[in-house]
């Protein structure tokens, strides 16, 4: 089996075209959250991803932030 060098997380769609109700949808299953108030909270918290882009933090402690915004238990990995 051979190791992965490295994994490109494209937020923004900009290099690869991404279902974003899909990655909604999934977010929200589980939890007391539709879709649309997971897009809402996602695309509102400006203070997450403004400073990610920037490499102000880790994508560690962008999971972090994003379990704070969702009540979720994402890992980084």
């Amino acid at each position: 089996m051979s190791s992965v060098d490295w994994v490109l997380f494209d937020l923004g769609g900009v290099l690869v075209e991404v279902d974003q109700p899909k990655i909604f949808s999934a977010l929200a299953a589980g939890r007391r959250m539709n879709p649309a108030d997971v897009e809402a909270r996602l695309k509102a918290a400006v203070h997450v991803w403004n400073p990610f882009i920037e490499r102000e933090f880790t994508p560690s402690e962008l999971a972090g932030l994003v379990n704070s915004l969702l009540g979720s238990s994402l890992s980084d990995g």
